[in-house]
């Protein structure tokens, strides 16, 4: 069953809307809240400390809507609400309120995510890994967004960070020269091409791919969230 929210638009709402919206393009203001009521079910919140987050607020916001609503699952709804209740002693959570504590909340969780994701992949490709497996791990995933996701580690390489497409470049390369270096190429092989040992920025952007898709699994990253974080990045520095 679902709940109609009907709240008053102001500028610390309004505003948080707006920088989540930086991070999630593509999302409405329905699509966001019911995002920060999974988030917020599926993770212990400290209410209490993001009632004390200080929000910015735009100075400068387009048409402002009097007032917008939104439709939200009951059920995970009155999770939230429940919470908020006990923890503040409330008899009652206005909507306005609720929707402040959540998307204050939901913000913390994508600027946390913001420090993290790109943060542990240099680290990981700094620190030296066998890009081979992630080549592997995209071509098998059954990602149905896989597709997007090497669009956009590609563009990111070639146009954000070059020196992570340089690292990888030379890790793959001298893992393949490592291969064929098992073999006396002159004895059993025709001669090789003058780029043997060599790979291209499609297999170098799966490989970048392919770690994004091994960290959701291994890692508590959801796949989209990296998905929608990496677009907002490329989109950000790239353009």
């Amino acid at each position: 069953m679902d709940k109609i929210l009907s709240i008053r638009s102001n500028k610390q709402i309004s505003s948080l809307f707006a920088e989540i919206q930086n991070y999630q393009q593509s999302t409405n203001r329905t699509e966001i809240v019911n995002r920060a009521l999974e988030k917020a079910i599926d993770n212990k919140v400290d209410w209490r400390a993001i009632s004390l987050l200080k929000i910015k607020e735009n100075p400068v916001e387009s048409v402002q809507p009097n007032s917008m609503q939104i439709r939200v699952e009951y059920s995970k709804y009155n999770v939230v609400v429940e919470e908020i209740k006990e923890i503040f002693d409330l008899v009652r959570v206005k909507a306005p309120y609720l929707i402040k504590l959540l998307l204050s909340f939901y913000l913390s969780e994508l600027r946390k995510k913001d420090r993290v994701i790109l943060t542990d992949v240099e680290k990981m490709v700094n620190w030296g890994v066998d890009c081979l497996v992630f080549k592997k791990e995209f071509d098998y995933s059954e990602y149905e967004g896989k597709k997007n996701l090497y669009e956009l580690s590609r563009r990111y390489l070639e146009e954000c960070n070059p020196t992570m497409k340089k690292n990888i470049h030379e890790q793959v390369n001298t893992k393949i020269k490592s291969y064929s270096d098992f073999f006396n190429r002159n004895k059993y092989f025709p001669k090789p091409r003058s780029d043997f040992g060599s790979c291209n920025i499609v297999f170098v952007s799966k490989v970048l791919a392919g770690l994004f898709l091994m960290m959701s699994e291994i890692w508590d990253f959801d796949i989209e969230e990296i998905l929608v974080y990496l677009e907002t990045e490329v989109n950000n520095l790239c353009s």
